[in-house]
């Protein structure tokens, strides 16, 4: 039996068909993917779909080498303020360190102008 495959970044929506029950896990289970992508250290198995007040889940909460928390929003298409804020909302009550948003476009004011 072969190993999973690493991740690649592409068209979300073209390769899994859903976005929480089949995107989000597989991420989770390559956050260090994702933090090798952006230059952060974080642990290899994030917990996805976790509870938060108000019946909302977080999508992956990741954690960094030094045990600080991440919040992980991920988003098929293009990012929108609905989801910006509440991946925002979910880091500041769980006093994360960061807030990664992963999601297929993302409009020109949610762009870092520095280059990764």
């Amino acid at each position: 039996m072969t190993g999973m495959a690493r991740l690649t970044f592409g068209r979300l929506s073209e390769a899994w068909r859903g976005e929480a029950a089949d995107f989000t896990p597989l991420l989770a289970e390559q956050v260090d993917a994702l933090g090798s992508a952006i230059g952060v250290d974080l642990a290899s198995i994030g917990q996805s779909e976790v509870h938060t007040a108000g019946g909302r889940r977080i999508d992956i909460l990741a954690q960094g080498e030094d045990g600080s928390e991440f919040v992980i929003e991920n988003q098929y298409r293009s990012l929108d303020h609905d989801h910006l804020t509440r991946g925002l909302a979910y880091a500041v009550a769980r006093r994360a360190r960061g807030l990664i948003v992963v999601a297929e476009d993302h409009r020109d004011e949610f762009v870092h102008s520095r280059s990764i």
